[in-house]
């Protein structure tokens, strides 16, 4: 909690040891809101050459450029415009600019929504179990489901099976990729 502050008062050193960790504690607030807000900035400003090339891209398909070529730069495309966004968003509910919008949620239409979105031709995907409703936000909820599948088809061999088990108040993603190295597990969440 960086509002936290200590007390100023009582005896000098508890005073000055007070003042000292209030004064680091404001220094780290603000750096984290600089932080956030930059990350705010250039998500949005990226938009704009985004956009650029996606025109791009349409001018060079009528000029005849390869269509397989043109596909993965539209592809390309998409992925940075989708980290983008997702980054803005981070920096939007950071900042406290963007609140969740918590409601009950069926796990099993997450995952379900999620998927479909996806529309993943390189995996079966599955889904099973059965899901009590949650204190969630919808969207965010199918957008985390989201990114578990596609990093687990992006990671996993083409034709293996993705399984999306919900049990109670879980959704768990599993595939048969390499998983996460041992050292790369203590910042996963980062």
């Amino acid at each position: 909690d960086l509002d936290h502050r200590l007390s100023t008062t009582g005896p000098k050193e508890l005073a000055a040891a007070g003042a000292a960790f209030n004064a680091m504690a404001e220094r780290i607030q603000g750096m984290l809101e600089t932080e956030r807000s930059l990350m705010a900035g250039i998500s949005h400003e990226l938009r704009t050459p985004l956009a650029r090339l996606r025109l791009e891209t349409e001018l060079m398909r009528d000029r005849g450029l390869p269509e397989k070529r043109l596909s993965a730069m539209e592809n390309d495309l998409e992925d940075m415009d989708r980290l983008i966004g997702e980054l803005l968003e981070i920096s939007r509910l950071s900042l406290g600019e963007r609140k969740l919008a918590r409601r009950q949620v069926d796990l099993a239409a997450v995952a379900v929504e999620a998927v479909e979105r996806l529309n993943i031709e390189t995996h079966d995907v599955t889904i099973e179990g059965g899901a009590a409703p949650v204190d969630g936000d919808h969207d965010r909820l199918v957008r985390v489901v989201s990114n578990l599948v596609q990093n687990a088809a992006k990671y996993a061999k083409a034709g293996t099976l993705i399984e999306v088990a919900i049990a109670g108040t879980s959704v768990e993603v599993r595939d048969r990729g390499p998983g996460v190295a041992n050292a790369d597990l203590p910042r996963l969440f980062e």
